[in-house]
């Protein structure tokens, strides 16, 4: 039996106006919100940003090793091959979230972990996979490395005095957390929130 099927009819647009009158009705009707308060980060989201956010530090704060492996000041692997590696004394061992202690010269390096800050003296880390512990204080390398190689550089993420929130943005978590924290406890805000609907870089209006 066959299913009668209900037809839906778009109603017609009788009038219209021009795009230069309906400017001058929304100009008429709606005003920019000059009012503002400070709120806790953790409670602004959400929330139209009333003053830019600037990072006052880079971040990352320092150059870090971007693999395991070896912090090496990168002329001292040149030529460094399977046949001939070169070999290294070893300094000390630095984990994540650790500071290292020493200098890299040349023959020496330091054994680091992703994420831990590069030691100075170092420009470079060899991949732990293409070393081989020669003893306890020494290592060889076999392949070579360059300058900045495996090295994440400070300020990758965020630079400082970079604008992270400008005014009139709508505040979200993933914003939020791209603000060095430590930094901006509050944040100047407009009041209330904007509609579900509103648009995150557009500017916050009020009729």
């Amino acid at each position: 039996m066959l299913r009668m099927m209900s037809k839906t009819e778009m109603r017609p647009i009788k009038d219209t106006i021009p795009l230069a009158e309906a400017c001058v009705i929304i100009d008429e009707t709606f005003r920019p919100l000059d009012r503002w308060e400070r709120v806790p980060l953790l409670e602004a989201n959400r929330r139209v940003v009333a003053e830019e956010v600037r990072s006052p530090r880079d971040v990352p704060p320092f150059a870090r090793a971007a693999m395991d492996g070896f912090a090496v000041r990168a002329e001292d692997t040149f030529g460094a091959s399977q046949l001939e590696p070169r070999t290294l004394r070893v300094l000390e061992k630095v984990y994540t979230g650790q500071v290292p202690t020493t200098r890299v010269s040349g023959g020496t390096c330091v054994e680091i972990a992703t994420g831990a800050p590069m030691p100075d003296g170092a420009d470079a880390v060899v991949m732990v996979e293409e070393t081989e512990r020669a003893t306890a204080t020494e290592v060889r390398v076999f392949t070579p490395v360059y300058p900045r190689q495996n090295v994440g550089r400070q300020g990758a993420d965020i630079v400082r005095d970079q604008v992270v929130l400008r005014v009139g943005m709508s505040s979200t978590r993933a914003e939020s957390a791209r603000s060095p924290r430590w930094a901006h406890s509050t944040w100047r805000c407009s009041p209330g929130r904007p509609s579900r609907f509103s648009q995150p870089a557009m500017k916050s209006w009020t009729g």
